[in-house]
């Protein structure tokens, strides 16, 4: 069984980045990594 790590803090960019690559988000919301960047600066 895997170990769940809970944080208290924001995902750093690269951990943002990784959740939508790896959950295959950006291509359902058709967003481009330049679009996820403008977000997370602007959160």
């Amino acid at each position: 069984m895997k170990d769940i790590e809970y944080k208290t803090s924001p995902p750093t960019w690269h951990e943002y980045c990784q959740l939508f690559s790896s959950t295959g988000w950006m291509s359902v919301l058709k967003v481009s990594e330049d679009d996820l960047k403008k977000v997370f600066d602007n959160t």
